[in-house]
């Protein structure tokens, strides 16, 4: 994941550090917060699918991710208007923490 996507995931409250891997350079491990799973009407973390369900529905396939990225940029209903980028900017701050 590329550290845009993880500062956005901060800023918005739906993740939180949680220590480091015990392994060479140590990285950061990251949990979901309780913002996270109410946004999305999750009762426990358990509820979210796991590894073999994402790849099994083709979530973890970068190049059929790419194709569907693509196919929608393609779209007319994607391409944001001004006005469409304007809500999308209200709509943000619902999401933030503290709003």
């Amino acid at each position: 994941m590329g550290r845009g996507s993880i500062d956005h995931l901060l800023e918005i409250g739906w993740i939180t550090p949680r220590g480091r891997k015990n392994i060479p350079g140590r990285p950061t491990l990251w949990c979901t917060t309780d913002l996270f799973l109410e946004q999305f009407d999750i009762e426990t973390i358990e509820n979210l699918p796991n590894k073999e369900e994402l790849k099994s529905n083709g979530f973890l396939d970068k190049r059929s991710a790419i194709a569907t990225i693509s196919d929608l940029s393609n779209h007319d209903d994607f391409n944001n208007t001004e006005e469409q980028e304007n809500k999308d900017e209200e709509n943000l701050e619902d999401f933030l923490r503290g709003s």
